[in-house]
């Protein structure tokens, strides 16, 4: 699979910062916009995402549920391997971004750049009913990347491009709740599977694209 199709490269200029704040969690909400063409095919879906991110560890999990071919199902993602950096911008007009850490190969290949899951301009997040942090309110993604997982002449192209919001209220509820990271992951699969979702809209059938720069699967579902 070819990745970093669409990287955002983060280079030299970029302030690396400290992110001192209260052992809460953050969670995202919103939707994903993902086209397949393949196989003689083309495919358009419409993914809506919960993103819950603790940013004491850096990991965060992924939850993401489509309709799609009249199927009503979500997948699960954990997504160990970020690190938080802060981009010090014009007039005081900080972002933040969450980037994947540099592999070992990467880092003895000399590779000065990451890849980024998501970025957006900083704000004053209220996480709890007495604590807030400085953090992005909004986390923008979008990458491509190809699935070979079914042979090269069965190669699926895959663009996408995701934007999520703060959700003050998921969050506030979670922190006062003092739930762990797989507690808060676990009651959104269960608010999910009320809606009538199914667990594990599969990423193994055509492949997890290889692209590090957005919440972006590959769903087996070109039919």
């Amino acid at each position: 699979m070819k990745k970093n199709l669409s990287l955002v490269i983060l280079s030299g200029a970029l302030l690396l910062t400290p992110f001192q704040a209260p052992a809460e969690l953050l969670i995202y909400k919103g939707t994903q916009k993902l086209n397949y063409n393949g196989q003689e095919r083309t495919l358009a879906v419409n993914t809506k995402v919960f993103f819950v991110f603790d940013h004491e560890t850096s990991q965060g999990v992924e939850i993401s549920y489509a309709t799609v071919n009249r199927i009503k199902s979500y997948h699960n993602n954990p997504i160990t391997n970020l690190h938080v950096i802060t981009v010090a911008g014009l007039n005081g007009k900080n972002s933040t971004a969450l980037a994947y850490l540099r592999s070992q190969c990467d880092l003895d290949a000399g590779v000065s750049g990451e890849g980024i899951l998501g970025r957006g301009p900083n704000s004053i997040l209220t996480v709890n009913s007495n604590a807030t942090v400085v953090f992005a309110k909004t986390l923008a993604g979008g990458g491509s990347g190809v699935s070979l997982s079914d042979g090269l002449d069965q190669a699926i192209l895959v663009q996408g491009s995701t934007f999520l919001s703060f959700d003050r209220t998921q969050t506030i509820r979670s922190n006062a709740a003092g739930e762990t990271l797989d507690n808060a992951a676990a009651r959104l699969i269960a608010y999910v599977e009320s809606l009538g979702y199914i667990g594990g809209f599969s990423r193994s059938a055509s492949g997890m694209i290889a692209t590090k720069t957005s919440f972006l699967p590959a769903l087996p579902l070109i039919e």
